[in-house]
């Protein structure tokens, strides 16, 4: 065995990974009955497991993927149950479609390969899926036992070792698996067709699944947001984030007009809202960062709109000396710098955005505009031992206009859904700085 997560905690916000010991973080984890004991159950938004890219198992020459899992809903898209993957050069991906087809993809011989199923996967019944690659690259896929796809996909499959293993959601955070999973298994060689039917009949549920309640969320929370800044109290030394429910720390910031409702202002000498590192939230393998600003005038250096960040880890969102916004990031074991092509102007409101995909694409944008772009290929590690900030830091310059709704969201925002963002949250006057 390479790998198993049987889910059996049934509570909590971390599961083990069996082989190895590791305890895997669980983003907004739904905890139900399983096949076996307990399972976890994916919402197709922002439930994900993620064991990290530095401690996931190497895929060998030959090996076997093999889950019991249970559709809710079919997915808008091609959506995983374990993928780690940077496309089309590395990696594997398995998961269904928005026909319920389900497929193993991976990269062999330098290309992207398919082996796709012949029939869906039924909805809200229990199914025993599993892939197997095996000598030559011959791939084959079954459900309950029974042989239902086939494909030849020879070359060997390289490792993404500087993506993190994902389970129930794309490596980009771009889609989700709508459903329960449970004994999610990878075997260090191609099991056989009567081995698989064997596993199959061993372990099928007593009962038929059981999927917990749709999630609600609090007015006004997106489901893909893993941290929102709504700056909404207008007084005291204290912002509240709706969807954690964390409350920072607010010094030297005044409260002022918003973007909507109200907002902080920062002086440029001084001031930060602070979250702990033990309350920060992690970073999946895509993500985008947004917040409006109104710049008064140009920070003495590198001014943070957000960071977190350490030598070697993190990232920093803000605005450099010069006038000019980015993204920095620390990815692949370097840091990188997105900067865009113009100036921000003074005495406006401004919607930032930044995407970062472990694939490597890493993108800026002002007022829903493409402002630049590069390639980072690496995760995105959140640093265990710094605390966020935003506004200023303690080694860096502090920014000097308001800031307001800072969102971080646990997926890379397609370009299109920018601009509605942009749109949608367009503020209604001129900023009033104090």
């Amino acid at each position: 065995m390479l790998a198993c997560w049987q889910f059996s905690e049934g509570e909590g916000n971390a599961t083990v990974e069996a082989v190895s010991g590791i305890h895997d973080a669980v983003r907004r984890p739904m905890w139900t009955e399983g096949a076996s004991g307990a399972g976890l159950a994916f919402d197709g938004l922002s439930t994900a497991v993620t064991h990290r890219a530095a401690v996931a198992p190497k895929l060998p020459p030959e090996f076997t993927i093999e889950a019991w899992v249970a559709v809710r809903e079919y997915p808008a898209q091609w959506a995983p149950f374990v993928n780690q993957h940077r496309y089309p050069d590395a990696g594997f991906f398995f998961g269904l479609n928005e026909a319920g087809i389900f497929g193993l993809h991976l990269s062999v011989g330098g290309q992207w390969r398919l082996c796709n199923s012949a029939i869906a996967l039924p909805k809200g019944k229990w199914a025993h899926i599993a892939a197997a690659y095996g000598a030559e690259g011959y791939t084959r896929l079954y459900i309950n036992g029974q042989l239902t796809g086939e494909a030849g996909l020879p070359g060997g499959v390289p490792t993404a070792d500087d993506v993190d293993l994902v389970i129930g959601m794309h490596n980009s955070g771009a889609s989700g698996f709508d459903g329960i999973i449970d004994e999610l298994k990878i075997h260090k060689r191609a099991l056989g067709a009567m081995e698989i039917v064997v596993a199959c009949g061993a372990s099928a549920p007593p009962n038929g699944p059981q999927f917990p309640a749709r999630r609600e969320y609090p007015p006004g929370v997106e489901a893909d947001l893993l941290a929102w800044w709504p700056f909404s109290e207008g007084k005291g030394d204290e912002t509240e984030d709706p969807v954690t429910g964390a409350r920072d720390a607010i010094t030297g910031a005044e409260w002022v007009a918003g973007a909507q409702g109200k907002g902080l202002a920062f002086d440029g000498e001084e001031g930060s809202v602070l979250r702990s590192a033990a309350d920060a939230p992690f970073l999946p393998g895509g993500f985008t960062l947004e917040a409006w600003v109104a710049v008064r005038g140009y920070p003495r250096s590198w001014a943070p709109i957000i960071e977190h960040h350490a030598a070697d880890a993190g990232y920093s969102f803000g605005l450099d000396e010069r006038g000019f916004f980015g993204l920095r990031v620390s990815a692949g074991g370097q840091w990188h710098e997105c900067l865009s092509d113009v100036k921000l102007d003074k005495g406006r409101w401004v919607h930032l955005s930044a995407f970062h995909h472990s694939g490597g694409d890493t993108r800026i944008y002002i007022n829903g505009r493409l402002a630049g772009q590069l390639w980072a290929v690496g995760v995105v590690e959140a640093p265990e031992t710094a605390d966020l900030a935003i506004g200023g830091a303690a080694d860096a310059g502090t920014f000097d206009g308001i800031i307001d709704e800072i969102k971080l969201r646990g997926r890379a925002v397609s370009a299109e859904e920018l601009v509605i963002l942009c749109a949608m949250g367009a503020p209604a006057g001129e900023p009033e700085f104090p």
